[in-house]
């Protein structure tokens, strides 16, 4: 009987898969008022090699900038995330 209760599935709550302009516009939006790459990593859920990829890509398409350790969302970016965030709108409407 015991073993019934080790087969149930648990369910902890809804899995959500994030397509990679999801997981762009939050470290965009992490990063607006500049923060270092362990709270970027944390606050968009990222494995660190994941996460430099991401920063790589941003970094080389004008979308987020690096001073001193610190990763700041550039106009380009911020432009981004209102587009992003507009279009999003639109399809859960």
């Amino acid at each position: 009987m015991d073993s019934d209760r080790l087969s149930e599935p648990r369910i902890v709550g809804p899995i959500q898969r994030r397509d990679r302009h999801d997981i762009i516009a939050e470290i965009l939006r992490t990063a607006k008022s500049g923060q270092k790459k362990t709270y970027i990593m944390y606050s968009a859920r990222l494995s660190h090699s994941q996460l430099k990829l991401y920063l790589d890509l941003l970094d080389r398409n004008g979308l987020i900038a690096c001073d001193n350790s610190l990763y700041m969302t550039t106009r380009k970016g911020l432009n981004f995330i209102r587009d992003f965030d507009s279009i999003s709108f639109l399809f859960n409407q």
